[in-house]
């Protein structure tokens, strides 16, 4: 019964206690003075003016550890700007809740155990002499409080030296921390909206802050997260310790990790020792390491001392090291944008690049005609991008013996547009083995890349330039003096003229490139006037035994986009005319030496050399079929003639040679006035053999009539006149097109 009466009587007076605390409370906080003393908090807290437009209203409970707690609500709570920097607000907060602890506002202090915030509205600014109110973005971070909720909330950052604009919509943040751990733990999300992305970005940051008393101005972050998305974009960041000093406006991260994903490809980004100076708008970095992978080719980069100075507008990285498919590329790097017109400077160098490593890696199937041993090559040069305008100048590329300078500009207006100019000393194209075998080289192999980049480029380019090559090397052929004069425009390209001494001789070969059907079309105009032939022959393929001076013109059209199709649509006509040339046994030898008879023996004895004073032809290709209809050889007491077809898709020839002796000659071989021979099989394994029925019927008529048989007249191959007319209007059509405003 005792015991009953002691624990009533301990209600009783708890009750009381209360009653009589709800009672002092009322009588010393009125709405008015609780108000002034709630705004006159806030304002030692952010050290900015603050002002109520609402009531007050309180609400009395129990915090978990059994506390007494009051809790006030209030609506429209504005903080303004330091009055030296504007008289504008910063912070807009429609309605608030926060929860003190009761006793502590007795004893004149606020003890803050939590704050509800909803659709506050920030407005960061940064005004043209510099001065900005950013740190106080900071003021939920360091907020004395046990818990803090932030719904639906903006914040609106405008530059007003740039004219830029950042939105932050739909902010939430929680900040919370124990009676028993000093740490604060917070998370906010929030959608980025900028002109700078052409979509929203959505950011999710968390991290630990351990509560330092007297140190309210620094913070110290742990296990800084953060992750960011975006249509076709994922990043996220892991940052293990961050210092911001909120006063100073610096902030410091030893270490951080941040990996890119979008569009198929991968960053993993390692910062060390990275340096903020919000004050001094300046941002330092001693190393950057970044394994990348895009598609299946991973590469790594690094970068030290990178130096981001935002006040003077400019980004320096010294020293930059990228290393892919085992090449490395050297350079340093510089970025200016005064003015929103940015400029980057940089220097580069490759000293090795595998050519062969890269193009098998990259997929690109080499033909049996390029090097299994392709050398490296080697690239360096210095890079200046600008707003208009991307230029490349002092341009080095060494490609086995081959050495290219030049530079390069690309203007971007309303469409691109290349100038350039390249030259070389020495340029070798194809270079022959040991084993007599020919090979494309690594310079070789560059111009093919480039000319089959040039056939499938998705879209129309403008471009002029030139190239100057001291001479021009096909193993040990040889052209002087090679000058390109190179246009382009919206989908056709012309190479007109490409110039050079071949030979001791001049030519000119002029070519188009038409891109606007689905399938290319090539058109070619050639001459080459007065070279000698027997040279080229025997530096082309060590053919012996013809002397020459050499005339040769070409109109020519191929369309498609495989070999196989710009074989088959070939169309076009060749002329050669030859004057003052010498046939000798040699030339039989190679040509004839399949007629292992008696005749052949005879002739290679008997004609040791045989004069030409004429030779010519006319050569028709239409749809990859080459027809040959007045092959002629004329000299002093012989002539040749013959007609035949080709197919150069398959290889397959056909061709019917006369050979007619007279006089001496005829004689030196048994009085035989004519030896006819065909050719057949492929082009590369002909089939010689002679035609013992004509020979027959001619020796035989010879002897009955005395007789010699005469060339036959040939008549002007009317094809080939039309098919030059088609081709020649097709190349002034285009020409046109080239010269057209």
């Amino acid at each position: 019964m005792i015991q009953k009466k002691t624990t009533l009587l301990s209600v009783s007076a708890l009750l009381v206690l209360l009653a009589f605390t709800i009672g002092l409370t009322a009588l010393a906080l009125n709405t008015v003075n609780l108000r002034s003393s709630f705004a006159e908090y806030i304002t030692q807290q952010t050290k900015r003016n603050v002002t109520i437009g609402g009531d007050v209203e309180m609400d009395l409970g129990f915090s978990e550890s059994g506390s007494l707690l009051l809790t006030l609500k209030t609506e429209d709570l504005v903080v303004y700007n330091n009055p030296d920097f504007s008289a504008e607000p910063m912070l807009h907060v429609p309605w608030v809740e926060l929860k003190l602890g009761l006793l502590s506002i007795l004893t004149g202090g606020f003890d803050v155990h939590g704050l509800l915030i909803e659709r506050p509205r920030f407005d960061l600014v940064r005004l043209i002499d510099g001065r900005s109110n950013w740190q106080d973005i900071g003021i939920l971070a360091v907020l004395p409080a046990n818990q803090v909720n932030v719904y639906a909330g903006v914040v609106h950052w405008r530059d007003r030296m740039t004219q830029q604009a950042v939105t932050l919509a739909d902010l939430s943040w929680r900040s919370s921390r124990s009676e028993t751990d000093p740490t604060i733990s917070w998370q906010t999300s929030f959608q980025l909206l900028s002109e700078v992305f052409r979509s929203p970005l959505a950011v999710r940051l968390s991290a630990n802050a351990p509560v330092k008393l007297g140190q309210s101005s620094d913070v110290e972050l742990n296990e800084v997260v953060g992750n960011v998305t975006a249509p076709g974009l994922v990043l996220s960041m892991r940052l293990p310790e961050m210092n911001v000093g909120i006063d100073s406006g610096r902030i410091h991260v030893a270490e951080s990790v941040v990996t890119i994903a979008a569009a198929g490809a991968e960053v993993a980004l390692k910062i060390a020792d990275l340096n903020i100076d919000t004050s001094a708008r300046q941002i330092r970095a001693a190393l950057l390491d970044a394994d990348c992978f895009i598609g299946r080719f991973p590469s790594t980069i690094t970068a030290d001392a990178i130096a981001i100075d935002l006040s003077n507008q400019r980004i320096v990285v010294p020293k930059v090291a990228v290393t892919w498919l085992d090449t490395e590329l050297f350079g340093d790097l510089s970025a200016t944008w005064a003015e929103g017109e940015p400029e980057v400077l940089a220097d580069f160098d490759i000293p090795s690049a595998d050519v062969q490593a890269i193009l098998r890696n990259a997929g690109v199937a080499l033909s049996d005609f390029v090097s299994s041993g392709l050398r490296p090559i080697s690239l360096s040069g210095k890079v200046r991008w600008q707003e208009n305008q991307w230029d490349l100048d002092g341009l080095t590329v060494k490609a086995d013996d081959t050495i290219v300078t030049g530079w390069v500009r690309n203007h971007r207006e309303d469409s691109a547009a290349w100038t350039f100019a390249l030259e070389s000393d020495d340029f070798l194209l194809v270079d022959k083995a040991e084993d007599g075998s020919r090979s494309i080289t690594s310079a070789g192999v560059l111009v093919g890349l480039l000319a089959d980049r040039l056939s499938n480029l998705p879209a129309d380019v403008t471009a002029t330039g030139s190239i100057v090559i001291g001479h021009l090397w096909i193993d040990q052929m040889l052209t002087k003096h090679v000058i390109a004069q190179i246009r382009s425009k919206g989908k056709i390209m012309s190479i007109a003229p490409l110039s050079g001494e071949l030979y001791e001789g001049t030519g000119k070969l002029f070519l188009w490139l038409d891109r606007r059907a689905e399938s290319p079309l090539i058109l070619v105009r050639q001459a080459v006037g007065d070279f000698n032939l027997g040279k080229l022959l025997r530096d082309a393929d060590d053919i012996a035994g013809i002397e020459a001076s050499a005339d040769f013109e070409l109109v020519l059209a191929v369309e498609g986009r495989t070999g196989a199709e710009l074989l088959k649509n070939a169309r076009g006509v060749a002329t050669v005319d030859l004057r003052n040339g010498e046939l000798s046994v040699e030339l039989f030898k190679q040509v004839l030496g399949s007629f292992n008879t008696q005749l052949v023996r005879a002739i290679s004895a008997q004609l040791p050399e045989l004069k030409v004073e004429q030779a010519s032809t006319t050569i028709r290709i239409d749809r990859g079929m080459v027809q040959n209809q007045d092959f002629r050889f004329v000299g002093p007491e012989f002539w040749m003639e013959g007609k035949g077809s080709l197919s150069l898709s398959a290889g397959a020839m056909d061709y019917r040679i006369l050979l007619a002796l007279e006089n001496d000659l005829s004689r030196d071989l048994g009085g035989i006035p004519v030896i006819p021979f065909q050719i057949t099989g492929s082009v590369g394994d002909p089939k010689i053999t002679l035609d013992v029925q004509e020979l027959v019927r001619f020796k035989i008529e010879h002897e009955l009539t005395g007789v010699l048989p005469r060339p036959s007249s040939v008549l002007p191959d009317q094809a080939a006149i039309t098919l030059i007319q088609q081709l020649e209007r097709q190349i002034t059509n285009l020409q046109q097109t080239l010269d057209s405003e």
